[in-house]
């Protein structure tokens, strides 16, 4: 009676530990796989980031060009000249 006993008590134990082994595998590939797309989508993210910002400067620099095309008198370098 006692060995059965043993023995069941075994079972039962390999079988706790193997749900808690299982239930910790699994949440480990989910926080795995969550961090993996947790970090692509960070990265992903920054790259829109650096690119909206880009465009923007872009395009306010070409605002200012249209707005102000002529450059000043004092910056206007003279073409060298004509050697031939």
């Amino acid at each position: 009676m006692s060995n059965f006993y043993l023995s069941s008590l075994m079972e039962f134990k390999f079988s706790e530990f193997a749900r808690i082994f299982l239930l910790y595998s699994i949440i480990s590939s989910f926080t795995s796989t969550a961090l993996f797309f947790t970090i692509r989508f960070l990265s992903s993210m920054s790259v829109i980031i650096v690119s909206g910002v880009s465009s923007i400067l872009k395009i306010k620099s070409a605002f200012k060009k249209k707005l102000f095309p002529f450059r000043p008198i004092n910056s206007i370098k003279p073409y060298p000249p004509n050697i031939t």
